[in-house]
This record gives C-alpha cells, structure tokens and sequence, in this order.
C-alpha cells in the first residue's frame, strides 16, 4: 500500500520538540512496515518554503536522517532503504507519466481549440486515459473531444476577451518564459505551470 504523506506530518517529525511528533512518527512508521511512503510536489513545494534554499533543505533533511537512523537496527535500515528506493522508483514513473499526459493534453488542446490548455489538463478523465507499452496516453485527444463536446464554454470561441482592446499585446510586455521565471522566482508555482503551458500551446499552434 502506497500513503501519500502531508506536510505536517512530515514537519512534526522533523523539528524536534513538536507536541505531535512522537505520534506522527508512529504512524509514518506503521505505514512504511505496510507499504511506502511518498510526498507530492505540492508538499516539497511547502516544505521547501521554509527554508532559504534547497541546499538548507536537503541538509536539514540529512541531518534529521542520519539522527533517525542512529536508533534503528540494521535489519530495520536494511528495510528502509529498500522502502526508499522503490518510492523513488515510483515517485519517478508517477512523474513521468504525469508529463506525458501534460504534454498530450496541451498539444490535443491546442489543436482542438480549448481557450486554456490547463482547463483541459485539470479537467481530463485520468481513469479514462489508456497507455500504450511505452507509457505513452493513446486516447487524450479523443477524451478531451468529448470534453469540448460536453462542454463547449472551454472552447476558445467561448471565451471572454481580457485586458486592453489590444489584447494585451503591448510592447515591453514580459514574455511568458519571463512569467514563468518571475513566479518561480516568488515561489507561485500555479502562475509558472500556467505560462509554460501557453509556451507550449503556442509552440503547438506554430507547428
């Protein structure tokens, strides 16, 4: 059994003193003795908001592994380890086929006329979707027609114009790679992921 683990569970056991933290390290190691353990890009994103860089982060994490480990067996770091790896082992192809279907959805959205490829992709039946031997989605663009059937409104016919009369298109205007590194820059991890998919909407459209 695979239990995604939350952001302050995971803090509750690594900031000493916390009043949960014996209780959450209970139960982290309960569900590690029945299956896996893994964090979202949601919870890393939290996690590494508290800290002034991904360096800090990662030695603080070493640091709370290694005190962690000190009181473990070797059997029991043994187990863990193999734990470790096959969540990273996991955590990767989870990744991985999540670009895969991004990738499928903005480009079928782009060519089928969505107004918003994120629309598209937050919105696509992920039980639906087939995968070939590759790992590839096969039917993406066939459920994002049905999508754009049953709901027209996310068409780009449909949507309403924003900003000024010349739609926005002023000169010195950031480009969206520009947008996409600013919220990055400002930790907004919903603006960036929105500009790099209109990047590739338009890169798309120009093919």
């Amino acid at each position: 059994m695979i239990t995604a683990v939350d952001t302050n569970v995971v803090l509750d056991v690594l900031i000493p003193g916390q009043p949960c933290g014996e209780s959450s390290k209970k139960l982290l190691d309960h569900h590690l003795a029945n299956g896996k353990l893994i964090i979202c890009e949601v919870v890393y994103a939290e996690l590494a908001s508290s800290f002034t860089s991904e360096k800090e982060l990662k030695q603080f994490q070493d640091a709370a592994r290694v005190a962690d480990e000190a009181t473990l067996s070797e059997q029991e770091k043994l187990r863990r380890r193999v734990a470790e790896l096959e969540t990273e082992r996991d955590v990767h192809a989870t990744a991985q086929r999540e670009q895969a279907i991004r990738m499928a959805a903005v480009t079928a959205a782009a060519r089928l006329g969505f107004a918003d490829p994120e629309d598209a992709f937050a919105l696509l039946d992920r039980e639906a979707i087939e995968f070939d031997d590759a790992g590839t989605p096969k039917n993406v663009s066939r459920l994002l027609t049905d999508l754009l059937t049953a709901k027209p409104y996310l068409g780009a016919a449909h949507a309403r114009p924003m900003g000024s009369a010349d739609g926005g298109a002023r000169a010195g205007a950031p480009t969206l790679q520009e947008q996409a590194a600013d919220a990055e820059s400002r930790r907004d991890w919903k603006t960036s992921i929105s500009a790099k998919n209109r990047q590739l909407v338009e890169q798309a459209q120009k093919r």
